[in-house]
């Protein structure tokens, strides 16, 4: 199961997999340092448009059509959904 952060924390291991600190990595790909500490650490969602998400995949070598990128956008998929309180959940 995907839990709602796996984005932040994929983009953040493989961000540090390729050797860049957040501020090297955002200012190299012209990303806001701040907004992608926030996504990484799961205290906003990532960004929306599939452009968007296109460029943060070619920006940590992840390529559309591989395994990489596919579970790259599960995750991304996963942390888009809205959660509904556990009130709304239950089921009479």
């Amino acid at each position: 199961m995907v839990k709602h952060n796996d984005f932040g924390e994929f983009v953040k291991n493989r961000r540090i997999q390729l050797g860049y600190s957040l501020r090297r990595f955002s200012v190299a790909n012209s990303f806001c340092p701040t907004h992608l500490s926030k996504m990484e650490s799961g205290k906003i969602k990532p960004y929306q448009s599939n452009s968007a998400l296109t460029d943060l995949a070619v920006a940590l070598e992840i390529w559309p059509g591989t395994k990489l990128y596919k579970e790259m956008k599960v995750a991304w998929e996963a942390s888009m959904r809205v959660e509904l309180p556990e009130f709304f959940q239950e089921v009479s």
